[in-house]
């Protein structure tokens, strides 16, 4: 997200408070993932729209063809794959330690030279570097991203912030991978010799920091130089560049540091050719070249003085050297081919094939740059990280530099608003550029909804018995283009900009609402707490609603908020609108005059940020609120009367869909926390009962702003994020195959029944392809028993439970996790002595962390106790390992375990996964698939 890419073109006082100072107050909750398994199996894929958000740095890997990162200032951390010509995003839940939302702020990457599996990332959001406790991390990686660590400790690190982009805080000794420097915002300069084990802070490097400014530059960027000595492993010469306080230099591998350019300004950007030329970007408007063998400066900037935030060395050609400014547009591009002893002012163009809204935008007028880099390994190629995603150019000897939009795989857009109308197909809105219109969920809109402007929309509507009629709100969060808001009469392919005239100060942002039964009839409710607006001519004149003057608690607008405080009936021709001061109003002739209900939704603290209001298609009547920690109600009485949903604790976003199999009533989606769990979360019977879909939906940790469903595909349900853009999920799997029959017990009994038969798969979507067949039955019963005394017998546990929750050993489930272990014991007492094998099975319940390996460990103390977490013993050995991809017993050979435990008449067990969110399985407690060990004997 660019929100601040016209810094140097408006004030920012108003918009500061609206989207920064309100933050502070909010504390979003920290969403466990590696959390309880989701009871309904999704298929998720990303709704496309391709880039939208500022890529704010790029890395290559110096000796690996190909091997590049992009980091993002909202949305994360991606690798570039070159046989595909996509990104592909590495901050997802299994692969990250303890993920929280921060961790898509990442303000600075790096790689290694000397290990292409090495890469770290600095993540994390500091809202006050006065007195914010430090929360931000760097995470490593040893295998290109695919997992990451986290030694623990924390800095004060924004990757929203200012200052976020050109070079990057974060480098990587290029001869030794053990050495890393870190320049902080206010923290100082780092430095770990032991791969981030441990970090020390190096006190000749200043920490220039004024209390109270919560978008310090501090060092804004560290660089090796490439021609330098090495000893004892360490690069020698080393850069660090301090806002405020100059340029330093170490010739000792970091033991003592000089002051070379001494400056009050910030150092923007800066690389060091193959020949030792140290080449700087300094907001007094220069481009500084250092000669380190002469303890020399000079100025090699371009004519125009104007401010250059990035410079790139072509490591070819030392001579060639690439600088531009923000906006990197036509005559704002500069080369030169000898050092800065001249330069060429370069024309740009641009193309892209594959995501075609981007070439149909007005991008073009303000490229904002993030970093643009030289190939270290292709001749003649330059990477651009830009506003809304990155771009590739070949050919660099020209005067037009062909810009080619590479950003496959890259979804950053900030999702504010969805709908997926009966008979129509999905619509979203977003930041920064209004929003899109998709044809196909799996195919690239071809523009934005209202014209070609960088704009932003905020809300939907569609008319409950029109629902090819919609309405929106465009308005620039920098007020600098006019209100673009409109109507569609077609499903939101095309649209119709209101007549009426709006200015950023009446009629700015908030939400829309238009009539069931009138497709003329629209009512606004503006952002700043302004009172509502009605038209009822489709937009041409708008009336305001004093009734409202006086009336607390309406719409505030922020980066996070997911206020929805404005509905129509999806019936008839009501309007409704929630005040979070702890009101419900309704209209019930055409938005002219309001009355307040007889009751209102329960409230909650954070209300004010994320409550929702949403009327229930085909049924009259209906509202459903939710108010963060007031949870989800609702009413059948346009207000009346209110029924709390006991389950729901706290709802942030929620969201309708069409019925479900067998239901009548739409099916509610909502990101909420139910038993204590965060997720997305499905009813099919108006919230008597709940699912869990997903703790991380496509493997995305970010913050949720938008959950919905859709009117035409059953089961089909969207999540937009704060930077991630949206997904969909279908529950289209085929089902899995029964499982065979049990054997027998002792004595030779009949064998069990067979196993229950997959699930069906879901209904298929507009377009999409037929859900998968339902799973064979297992066969009729199983065999019968070997004879009383030998063959096979079969235990189930004594006793089971995982480490983690409380109440673990009553659950009809175990978790198992990478972190967490779940615990069987088995009773070895009516075992005889002559065993031949022994094989635990445990009932895999979903499929919702994918493939996994399962590991079985040892457990030599038996004395543990279910009902009591605290007795449980450490785990020891590891008895061997399998995989797993779908739902069903699996068996792990543990024979010589078993063999050594039979003297003390107990065997206990302990398993785990590989990945770091929880996978179920069945527990003694379920009513079916309990845990077996099956012994055979002689």
């Amino acid at each position: 997200m660019h929100k601040n890419r016209a810094k140097f073109l408006v004030s920012g006082f108003l918009l500061a408070i609206i989207l920064i100072a309100v933050v502070i107050a909010v504390k979003l909750p920290s969403i466990l993932v590696h959390a309880d398994n989701p009871t309904t199996t999704y298929n998720w894929k990303q709704l496309k729209i391709g880039g939208g958000g500022w890529i704010t740095g790029i890395v290559a890997q110096p000796t690996t063809p190909n091997l590049l990162y992009a980091r993002a200032d909202v949305g994360g951390l991606y690798k570039w794959n070159e046989s595909t010509q996509t990104w592909t995003q590495l901050l997802v839940a299994d692969a990250v330690p303890n993920p929280t939302p921060s961790d898509y702020q990442v303000e600075s990457v790096a790689t290694s030279k000397s290990n292409n599996q090495v890469v770290y990332a600095a993540v994390g959001i500091t809202y006050d570097f006065t007195n914010d406790t430090p929360s931000g991390r760097i995470l490593k990686s040893t295998n290109q991203g695919k997992t990451w660590t986290d030694n623990g400790q924390r800095w004060k690190i924004n990757g929203n912030a200012d200052n976020r982009q050109e070079s990057e805080r974060l480098v990587i000794d290029p001869n030794n991978e053990n050495i890393v420097y870190f320049g902080s915002r206010n923290m100082g300069l780092w430095r770990t010799t032991d791969g981030g084990q441990n970090w020390t802070q190096i006190s000749q490097v200043p920490v220039v920091y004024t209390s109270g400014d919560n978008n310090p530059a501090g060092i804004k960027f560290v660089a090796f130089d490439p021609t330098s000595s090495v000893v004892n492993g360490a690069t020698q010469r080393i850069y660090a560049a301090v806002a405020g306080s100059g340029v330093y230099m170490s010739n000792d591998g970091g033991n003592s540091w000089t002051n070379i350019y001494p400056t009050t300004q910030t150092i923007e950007a800066g690389d060091i050719g193959s020949d030792g030329q140290a080449y700087f970007s300094i907001t007094d408007a220069h481009i500084r070249r250092y000669t380190p063998s002469s303890n020399s400066w000079a100025d090699v900037s371009p004519s125009g003085n104007p401010n250059y935030l990035t410079v790139s060395v072509d490591p070819f050609n030392p001579q060639r050297i690439i600088a531009g400014t923000s906006p990197v547009s036509g005559g704002h591009l500069y080369r030169t081919t000898n050092g800065g002893a001249s330069w060429d002012t370069l024309n740009i163009s641009l193309a892209s094939p594959n995501i075609p809204w981007i070439t149909n935008s007005d991008e073009s007028n303000w490229l904002s740059v993030g970093n643009i880099i030289f190939d270290p390994q292709v001749k003649d190629r330059l990477w651009f990280g830009q506003g809304t995603g990155v771009w590739r150019a070949d050919g660099l000897s020209g005067s037009n530099i062909a810009w080619n939009f590479v950003s496959k795989g890259i979804e950053e857009m900030v999702s504010t608003d969805l709908v997926a109308p009966p008979g129509g197909q999905p619509v979203n809105t977003n930041w920064d550029r209004q929003g899109f219109y998709h044809a196909s969920p799996d195919q690239y809109p071809q523009g934005e909804l209202m014209n070609d402007k960088f704009s932003s929309g905020w809300n939907l509507d569609y008319s409950g018995q029109h629902p090819q009629f919609l309405v929106n709100v465009v308005s620039d969060h920098r007020f600098l283009n006019p209100d673009y808001s409109g109507y569609s009469t077609d499903g939101g392919k095309t649209w119709t900009p209101f007549s009426g005239t709006s200015t950023s100060n009446d009629r700015f942002a908030g939400n829309i609402a238009v009539s069931a039964t009138d497709t003329n009839n629209i009512v606004r409710l503006p952002t700043y707490g302004r009172a509502p607006y009605v038209s009822t001519d489709r937009g041409a004149t708008w009336n305001p609603l004093p009734f409202f003057n006086n009336v607390t608690g309406l719409h505030v607008q922020y980066y996070l908020s997911q206020l929805k405080l404005l509905a129509s009936d999806k019936v008839d021709g009501s309007f409704y609108i929630y005040s979070t001061g702890g009101a419900f109003y309704r209209s019930t002739n055409s938005g002219q005059t309001w009355t307040q209900a007889a009751s209102a939704p329960q409230g909650g603290g954070d209300g004010w940020v994320f409550s929702q209001i949403h009327a229930v298609p085909g049924h009259a009547g209906n509202v459903w609120s939710s108010t963060a920690q007031g949870g989800i109600s609702y009413t059948e009485d346009k207000g009346d009367h209110w029924t709390k949903i006991a389950a729901i604790q706290e709802s942030h976003a929620f969201g309708f869909g069409a019925p479900l199999a067998g239901a009548a009533y739409p099916a509610v989606y909502a990101n909420a926390k139910i038993n204590n769990q965060w997720g997305i979360w499905r009813s099919g019977d108006k919230g008597a009962t709940w699912d869990l879909i997903s703790t991380a939906p496509a493997g995305i940790y970010d913050n949720v702003q938008v959950v919905t469903g859709d009117m035409n595909v059953a089961g089909r349900v969207y999540v937009g994020f704060s930077g991630n853009g949206f997904v969909y999920g279908d529950t289209g799997t085929a089902g899995d195959n029964g499982g065979n029959g049990g054997n027998g017990g002792n004595g030779g009994g009949n064998g069990g029944n067979g196993g229950n038969g997959g699930s069906t798969g879901g209904n298929s979507g507009n377009g999409g392809s037929t859900g998968g067949n339902s799973g064979n039955g297992g066969s009729t019963g199983g065999n019968s028993g070997n004879g009383g005394g030998k063959g096979k017998t079969t235990l189930n546990p004594t006793a089971d439970r995982d480490d983690w929750a409380a109440d673990a050993g009553s659950l009809t489930y175990l978790n198992a996790s990478l972190y967490t272990n779940s615990y069987l014991k088995f009773n070895l007492s009516s075992v005889p002595s002559n065993i031949t094998s022994a094989k635990l099975r445990i009932y895999r319940n979903d499929v919702g962390q994918g493939k996994l390996k399962v590991t079985v460990h040892q457990v030599t103390n038996d004395s543990w106790s279910e009902t009591d977490a605290s007795t449980l013993p450490g785990v020891g050995s590891t008895i061997t390992t399998v995989s797993s991809n779908k739902t069903g017993y699996i068996e792990i050979d543990v024979t010589k375990f078993v063999k050594s435990r039979l003297s003390g008449g107990q065997v206990s067990l302990a398993i785990s996964t590989s990945v770091n969110g929880w996978s179920g399985f069945a527990s003694r407690e379920s009513s079916s698939n309990q845990p077996q060990l099956v012994i055979t004997t002689n």
